[in-house]
């Protein structure tokens, strides 16, 4: 571990050292909400079916930083609350809801135009760090909540792209952001959860289907600029 953090402190020396000198770097905050599902390509032998598993609207927010390092290229990087999750519905009416919690943090190359009003387009791999998840279940009249936590991977790895739009005001300039996220880890490893009723856990065996995300994330904010030559 201390090798591998002095390797980091190295490597972050030498970024600082070689940056050009009309280097520029932006921070700043945002909100949006995001829609997900899961793509499974198991669940046959479950006797589920794909068409079963619904989208959700989730909330995220976060923090965001592009380090511009020449004139139309930045490098993007965010530290993102996100929901994903869908919603399992058979013909039945039967339902359960899965909502799981990540620290997700992307890595993308952008690439804008324009100078006031600007233009851009990203793309690159993320990493979501899992926090926490439940599902409810409502079946037959019965009805609870499970803990998912130890259900689920604990790092989702995935891959987006997107676009946007941004317009200058002084030295901040506000963004609309819409972007496809795609998931490339299995999250879900299965096993017993356990339904809380009351104060009684009722244990709830779940299999362990193959579960990949997918979705849109929407957001809006403000970011603000930094000149690093100066």
């Amino acid at each position: 571990m201390k090798r591998a953090m002095n390797n980091i402190t190295v490597l972050i020396l030498i970024f600082f050292i070689t940056m050009p000198a009309y280097a520029q770097f932006h921070a700043g905050f945002y909100g949006g909400m995001n829609e997900f599902n899961y793509k499974s390509y198991s669940l046959k032998q479950y006797d589920l079916k794909q068409k079963d598993l619904h989208k959700r609207t989730f909330i995220n927010f976060g923090l965001v930083f592009d380090y511009q390092f020449a004139k139309h290229v930045l490098v993007h990087s965010e530290v993102q609350y996100i929901q994903k999750g869908t919603l399992y519905r058979d013909d039945d009416g039967d339902k359960s809801k899965f909502t799981a919690s990540y620290l997700e943090v992307p890595l993308f190359l952008k690439v804008e135009l324009g100078s006031k009003y600007k233009l851009y387009v990203l793309a690159g791999p993320y990493a979501g760090i899992y926090l926490d998840g439940e599902v409810s279940v409502s079946d037959d009249g019965f009805n609870g909540k499970a803990d998912i936590k130890k259900l689920m991977e604990d790092v989702d790895f995935g891959v987006g792209a997107g676009a946007g739009v941004s317009w200058n005001i002084g030295r901040a300039s506000l963004f609309f952001e819409g972007s496809f996220r795609k998931g490339l880890t299995n999250v879900f490893k299965g096993g017993t959860a356990y339904v809380d009723l009351g104060g009684i856990g009722l244990p709830f065996e779940m299999p362990p289907i193959n579960l990949k995300t997918r979705g849109m994330v929407f957001k809006s904010g403000i970011m603000f600029s930094f000149d690093l030559s100066d």
